[in-house]
């Protein structure tokens, strides 16, 4: 992508929506409404997917209901050191992601 190669790193959302509940991307009766909804929820890593760009997800905050909010970073094709090394630098200046910090299990 082109804006990729103007920058070591883009930062974007992981996903649109806060985590959905089981079966919410099936639980209408039109194909055509499933596939939006995924589109929806999950735009900015689908690009990067497709792509076959490398990305990382940093669970960097926590929603009201303690569930894990992820921004992504996106690098160039063949830099996914640069990622790894960013994302341990993010890491180490946060003092860790997770530590004792636990999302619930349902």
């Amino acid at each position: 992508m082109e804006i990729t190669n103007a920058y070591d790193a883009v930062l974007t959302p992981t996903v649109t929506q806060p985590p959905r509940p089981v079966g919410w991307f099936e639980d209408v009766d039109d194909p055509e409404e499933t596939f939006e909804r995924m589109k929806r929820f999950a735009a900015f890593p689908a690009i990067y997917n497709v792509s076959g760009q490398p990305a990382v997800n940093l669970p960097l905050h926590r929603s009201a209901g303690g569930l894990p909010v992820g921004v992504m970073l996106a690098g160039r094709i063949g830099e996914e050191g640069l990622l790894i090394s960013l994302s341990a630098q993010v890491e180490a200046a946060r003092g860790g992601f997770w530590g004792a910090r636990r999302p619930p299990v349902w």
